[in-house]
């Protein structure tokens, strides 16, 4: 009897262990999530802020491109200073489009008409193009 008291006394104080083992790691993993509602932190935080002044022609031409290509100015300095290519609203939306009726067509495929492995090979091709095409959106 003696004996079973210990091993029970053991079993509960392992328990007790663990649960504050637990407790702290839950503590570890939220404070390192910070203030951000659990969202993981940004590893490339903009921290550096610069004012720069511009004529009424530098700005004007700013402004036109950033209305042309739907993008706020900071964002259009921002392309500007990585070299990155300004979005193609146009080209853009042709593309959403397009990976809409590839998304359609990939459901009329789920029917019965066809085979398995047909509807597999087609449902893998119209993937990859989905993938291309989202690539290439996001230049």
């Amino acid at each position: 009897m003696d004996q079973e008291n210990r091993t029970k006394n053991q079993n509960d104080y392992l328990k007790v262990i663990e649960e504050s083992i637990r407790k702290k790691e839950r503590k570890n993993k939220f404070s390192t999530m910070g203030k951000l509602g659990g969202r993981p932190r940004k590893l490339n935080k903009k921290a550096h802020k610069y004012s720069i002044s511009l004529n009424d022609k530098q700005n004007d031409f700013a402004k036109d491109i950033c209305e042309k290509n739907q993008i706020s100015l900071q964002e259009f300095l921002r392309r500007k200073i990585e070299n990155e290519p300004l979005p193609n609203p146009e080209r853009n939306k042709f593309l959403v489009q397009s990976i809409s009726n590839f998304n359609r067509i990939s459901n009329f495929f789920d029917s019965r008409i066809w085979e398995e492995n047909e509807r597999q090979e087609f449902k893998n091709l119209l993937k990859d193009t989905c993938e291309e095409i989202l690539k290439s959106i996001k230049k």
